[in-house]
Formats: structure tokens, C-alpha cells, sequence
């Protein structure tokens, strides 16, 4: 095959195909190309961007939207060039439903963004601290913010 410039070669793109970050991966001799683009900037700045969509609903938000051939009612506003107004939208009627039963509301977290496969430990430590919580809406912020930054919805999806 003839080199073509900016063209890759493998399918791992321009990562190296041995790439071993340090660590157990290393120690295991076992390889990961695709950590070659996961440092501590792009970890900080994906957990920064899950709490903006999370916190502050851009874009998880509590807006429904109506069916096909239903009336808007209380269609959020947006700015004219907000990079969010044409995005998708997680219902959250149900998971508000959901928020006064901790264990229901992480059963449904878990069956929704990491196929149910949530380990013990994750669930523990979300369902601490969703019970620390009284609104049905902040557990349910909290609830998608730390499922969102969990190793499990990371590596599982």
C-alpha cells in the first residue's frame, strides 16, 4: 500500500498499535492506542462538560417535548446562536417519578446508560449519594452526573 499523506495505515489511526499508558494496562503487557488521546485535560474537561449537562441542563433538561400534532407548552427558551437548540433531550418525567425511591431511580440509571451492567461499587457510591439528597430533581442530577463520569458508562459505552 502506498503512504498517502494524512492518511493512516491501520485502523487505529494515527495512534501507535502498542501504545502502553502506565499503569496495569503496562504491567499486564497489554496494549491501548486509545489512550493516547485520554490525558488528565480531556478527563477534567469531559467530567466539566457532564456537569454542564447535567447541573445546568445543556443539553439533559426537564423540558418534554410534545408529541408529533401536540401544542408546545413551556418550550424553553434559546438564544439564537446557542449550540444547544438543536440537540436531544433525556424525559425526565419518568426518572422524576422515579427520584423518591433511590434504589428504583439507580435501576432505571443503570438499565438506561450502562445496560444494567453497573458494578457494585459504582451503584454504592451513587445511591450514597442520591440518598443524601431531598429534591426528586437534584437526585436525579446527581444521579446522571455520576453514572455519566462513572468508569462503568465510560468504558461500557
Amino acid at each position: 500500500m502506498k503512504d498517502v499523506p494524512l492518511s493512516s495505515n491501520t485502523v487505529f489511526n494515527f495512534f501507535l498499535p502498542d501504545y502502553q499508558p502506565n499503569g496495569i494496562i503496562s504491567d499486564l503487557d497489554l496494549f491501548a492506542p486509545e489512550f493516547q488521546i485520554h490525558n488528565s485535560t480531556t478527563a477534567v474537561g469531559y467530567i466539566n462538560e457532564v456537569n454542564d449537562w447535567t447541573f445546568f441542563q445543556t443539553p439533559v433538561t426537564f423540558y418534554e417535548p410534545p408529541l408529533p400534532g401536540e401544542e408546545i407548552e413551556d418550550e424553553p427558551e434559546f438564544e439564537e446562536d446557542d449550540p444547544y437548540e438543536r440537540t436531544a433531550y433525556i424525559p425526565m418525567e419518568d426518572l422524576l417519578d422515579l427520584a423518591e425511591t433511590p434504589a428504583q431511580l439507580m435501576d432505571r440509571l443503570d438499565l438506561l446508560f450502562t445496560h444494567g451492567q453497573l458494578s457494585t461499587e459504582s451503584r454504592t457510591v451513587i445511591l450514597d449519594a442520591i440518598n443524601q439528597l431531598d429534591e426528586a430533581e437534584e437526585r436525579v442530577q446527581m444521579g446522571l452526573y455520576l453514572i455519566f463520569i462513572s468508569p462503568d458508562y465510560n468504558i461500557l459505552n
